[in-house]
C-alpha cells in the first residue's frame, strides 16, 4: 500500500497560471496600441469646377406646354405695372388708416370685482391685461394711440380709439 504523502500535482498550479495569463493576454491586446487596425485616411479627388459663360441663355424647349410656361414664368418676373390714380387710395382714407389703427385684441375674460367687471383681453405682444371701465392704457401695435375702456359687459368689452368705439365679443372656448 502506499502513502499518500506530500505529492505535488503538477496540474494544480498551471491551470490558475494558465487562466491569469490568458487574462493578462487579452487585457494587453485591448491596452496596446494597434496601428494595423486604424484606417488610413481617405484622400477624397478635388471637386470638378462647373464651366462658366457669359453667354448663357435661359432654357425653352421647343415643345408647347413648356414654351407657355416659361412665357408664363418671364411674365412673373417682370415688375408689376404702375399702380394709377383710380387704385390709389384717397388723402382721407390714409389719413383714417394712419390715425386710427385697427387693435389687435381678443377678449378672452372677465372677472367679478365688488366695484363691477374687469376684462381680461390678450394683446398683440402676446401679453395678457386686466383693464376696467375708464381705463386708459397704451396698445403695444400703436403706442401712440390711447385706448379708452368704455364698458365691460360679460358678453362683449367696449373700447374707444381716437374717437372710434370698438366691440370685441367673449371669445369662448379658445385657447
Amino acid at each position: 500500500m502506499a502513502s499518500r504523502g506530500t505529492q505535488t500535482n503538477s496540474l494544480g498550479l498551471a491551470a490558475p497560471i494558465g487562466v491569469l495569463a490568458a487574462i493578462l493576454l487579452a487585457g494587453a491586446i485591448f491596452v496596446a496600441p494597434m496601428p494595423f487596425l486604424i484606417p488610413a485616411p481617405i484622400q477624397l479627388p478635388e471637386p470638378a469646377k462647373p464651366k462658366q459663360t457669359t453667354d448663357q441663355k435661359p432654357f425653352v424647349p421647343d415643345s408647347p406646354p413648356w414654351a407657355e410656361l416659361a412665357t408664363a414664368l418671364t411674365d412673373l418676373r417682370e415688375p408689376p405695372p404702375a399702380t394709377t390714380a383710380e387704385t390709389q387710395p384717397t388723402g382721407s382714407e390714409v389719413a383714417q388708416a394712419t390715425h386710427a389703427p385697427q387693435l389687435n385684441w381678443r377678449y378672452v375674460g372677465y372677472i367679478e370685482e365688488p366695484h363691477g367687471l374687469v376684462a381680461v383681453v390678450s394683446q398683440a405682444d402676446s401679453r395678457q391685461r386686466i383693464v376696467a371701465e375708464g381705463d386708459v392704457v397704451q396698445d403695444p401695435s400703436a403706442p401712440s394711440a390711447e385706448v379708452t375702456i368704455v364698458q365691460v359687459h360679460p358678453d362683449k368689452l367696449t373700447v374707444r380709439q381716437q374717437g372710434k368705439e370698438m366691440d370685441f365679443k367673449l371669445e369662448v372656448g379658445e385657447a
